[in-house]
């Protein structure tokens, strides 16, 4: 469930207009929640002028990333020990709406909001987490979009940079007593940093376009506003899931395979949204909303050879198959190989999503009460249309063989959610306490039309009804100093077509820890989820092919503790600022049974008690250093992360050694709104590698430089 308004009553009377979709509400809000919650404000995000998901939320502790394509177009996020690939375990919001494609038909995310038109970032966890659906185990990001000002405004910031990076971003913007609205637009490319033979585009083209709107309505005393945002964004990319062999990656990192030189993927994405908000009384708030999200994927990638040999075991061994990984290469034609062994499988992955639904939500301030509560229907859908194409390598160029496409995959997965939440914040004086619960019922459709070009006749409906309910308190010891605490259980239900003997995830989370302010900012937090069931879901980027697509699996009890902790102090001296934060997390993710799995995404075959969750490093920590005076500012950010296994199974397990990053971001302001800013991600030129999956090692970002300008008006 969406908490659509959060904000004082005597706020709303006063200022008589509404601030951003929020969760936590602003800095200042972190320090009285009786939970993890984190906030990135518009400043710390234009620190690094990062359009880089990857790089933002990597701030917050408790939160992993694995990297995939180096600037952020495919995130892979995890919470508090979830498995980050593709984000399925994270609810992802936007302005406080479930902004996946398909957030509960099809979690595994293929697109997350720009950065671009984000001003704001709301990491929450344990009980802040409950009444959001569909999961409740790690943790949610809410996305916050610009609102208008109190006046006319905008800007124009240019940006160009190595890899033939161009980036341009406008936006204008007004605000009155009965109207106000915003439209915004962003562009950016790059040839990308990999290299292809022939100089061929590895990069992306992204654009992104936003317009919102608000009425203030007549009603006599009773405030009351209609908003609309409308969004429009696409991408056409170059990305791969190919990756290369060790000894290619210490030869050259950056290099790509022959194999991938047609992978293209292009998508669209709309968002139509609508709320409603009146204030009934002087402690008494009704918000009701209407949205409709749809997505369009369209990609067409190298997906093995067509032999069903593992390119996995070819780049972990490309001595015993010689042959295989230099036709991957393009230095062999594939016909050496014969009995088509060296024929190679293309994919076009055409997928269709739509997210919609409706919300109430309903806000009664009394005395010592803050009463959230309110409901949401929601209806989600995938449509899948893959086909198959087969290519031969002949002279380092991909060839189609001329075969007829094979439709691969037909289906349609459909879920339909109706949730309800409540949520009591009570202030106890010097104790606050959060009672939190979620009722949701989930039913699915799987169809299936066509397997291989044979015609498939299959349906199956699920239904899954569960209670979340949670408690957390925050006790101020002194104006300076208090504890917290927090339990709460933690949920994920199975997605469609799942066999009767697959699980839902559950859990029991809990946290305690402290929060310090006073000279500086002192934060420490213990976490301990003890799985019942932790569940895994197959996705081609966590290495799943050959029918395990889309498949859930069971992985039974699981422990994942941990400690967040962070400090942020900001000196002043003689006229200079050098700000300071420093945050570190510990985390052990281990499961606590041995159990065979049929799982690529754990490892197939035997797993042990005590083996390590695929990518959560134990040890991580971001270091930020500024200096300032005057008109100039500089930044320097260190992220540092552990060591990490790409698999649970010990048989094939790779372990990703740890690594260090160093961004550097100076900027001048000429005047109040004129600013110049350089951009160095990998000041150090670090080669390291971030992930083995789908198959092969993958690189972080090369060194990247960027000059650019903004100008208000």
């Amino acid at each position: 469930m969406i908490w659509l308004l959060l904000f004082s009553l005597r706020a709303f009377a006063r200022e008589e207009t509404l601030s951003a979709i929020r969760v936590i509400g602003g800095e200042a809000q972190e320090l009285v929640k009786p939970s993890s919650s984190h906030y990135i404000s518009k400043e710390k995000l234009t620190k690094h002028q990062d359009t880089d998901m990857n790089r933002i939320v990597k701030q917050v502790p408790g939160v992993y990333v694995r990297e995939e394509d180096g600037f952020g177009l495919r995130p892979n996020i995890g919470i508090r020990g979830t498995n980050p690939d593709r984000s399925k375990k994270v609810n992802f919001m936007e302005d406080g709406i479930l902004t996946g494609p398909a957030p509960y038909s099809a979690p595994a995310a293929y697109y997350t909001p720009s950065m671009m038109h984000v001003e704001g970032v709301e990491v929450f966890k344990g009980v802040a987490t409950v009444p959001f659906g569909p999961n409740s185990v790690g943790g949610s990001i809410n996305f916050l979009t610009p609102e208008p000002r109190g006046d006319r405004h905008g800007f124009v910031d240019a940006a160009g940079g190595t890899f033939d990076y161009r980036r341009i971003l406008g936006r204008v913007e007004t605000a009155g007593d009965v109207y106000s609205g915003l439209f915004q637009g962003a562009y950016h490319e790059t040839s990308g940093f990999k290299e292809l033979p022939g100089n061929q585009n590895t990069g992306f083209e992204q654009s992104d376009f936003l317009a919102k709107g608000r009425v203030r309505l007549k009603g006599g005393d009773r405030p009351q506003f209609l908003d609309v945002k409308i969004g429009f964004a696409t991408e056409n990319s170059h990305e791969t899931y190919l990756g290369i062999s060790e000894n290619d990656f210490r030869d050259g990192p950056y290099q790509r395979y022959q194999a991938s030189q047609l992978d293209h993927m292009k998508w669209r994405h709309e968002t139509y949204v609508a709320a409603y908000t009146v204030a009934l009384s002087a402690n008494s708030t009704l918000t009701v909303n209407a949205y409709n999200l749809n997505f369009h994927r369209n990609w067409y990638r190298f997906d093995g050879f067509a032999s069903g040999l593992s390119v996995r075991d070819v780049l972990n061994d490309p001595e015993t198959y010689a042959d295989e990984y230099q036709i991957l290469k393009g230095e062999v034609d594939s016909d050496t190989l014969g009995g088509g062994g060296g024929q190679l499988r293309v994919v076009r992955n055409r997928r269709d999503f739509y997210s919609r639904g409706a919300e109430a939500h309903h806000m009664l301030s009394l005395d010592r009460h803050e009463i959230h509560w309110g409901l949401r229907v929601h209806e989600d859908q995938i449509r899948r249309a893959h086909g198959r194409d087969i290519y031969g390598m002949t002279g380092g160029q991909m060839v189609n063989s001329g075969m007829d496409r094979v439709t691969s995959e037909k289906d349609r997965d459909t879920s339909w959610s109706k949730s309800v939440f409540a949520k009591d914040e009570i202030n106890l004086d010097p104790v606050r306490v959060t009672l939190a619960a979620r009722y949701e019922r989930v039913s699915t459709e799987s169809r299936t039309f066509i397997v291989n070009d044979a015609d498939v006749v299959s349906k199956v409906e699920n239904e899954d009804d569960f209670f979340v309910p949670g408690v957390g308190a925050v006790w101020a010891l002194s104006p300076t100093f208090s504890l917290l605490t927090g339990v709460n259980k933690g949920y994920a239900p199975s997605g469609p077509g799942q066999s009767d003997n697959v699980k839902p995830e559950e859990s029991t989370n809990g946290e305690l820890g402290f929060r310090y302010m006073k000279q500086f900012f002192a934060e420490a937090i213990g976490f301990y989820s003890d799985y019942k069931n932790i569940k895994g879901l197959c996705s081609f980027s966590a290495g799943c092919t050959g029918g395990t697509e889309e498949t859930e699996f069971n992985g039974g009890e699981a422990t994942v503790y941990g400690v967040e902790s962070r400090v942020r102090f900001d000196g002043h001296w003689s006229g200079y600022k050098f700000p300071f934060e420093l945050g570190y997390t510990f985390t052990s993710a281990t499961f606590d049974t041995e159990f065979q799995t049929a799982s690529p995404e754990w490892g197939v075959g035997v797993i042990k008690k005590g083996a390590p969750l695929p990518y959560v490093p134990k040890n991580q920590y971001v270091l930020g250093l500024g200096l300032g005076k005057g008109k100039f500012t500089s930044d320097v950010r260190f992220s540092w992360t552990g060591r990490q296994y790409d698999q649970a199974a010990e048989k094939g397990r790779k372990r990703v050694d740890s690594y260090g990053v160093v961004d550097l971001n100076l900027k001048y302001a000429f005047t109040a709104g004129s600013l110049a800013y350089l951009k160095i991600d990998n000041v150090l030129d670090n080669e390291y590698i971030v992930s083995y999956r789908p198959y092969g090692a993958r690189p972080g970002k090369d060194r990247t430089l960027i000059l650019g300008f903004r100008q208000d008006f």
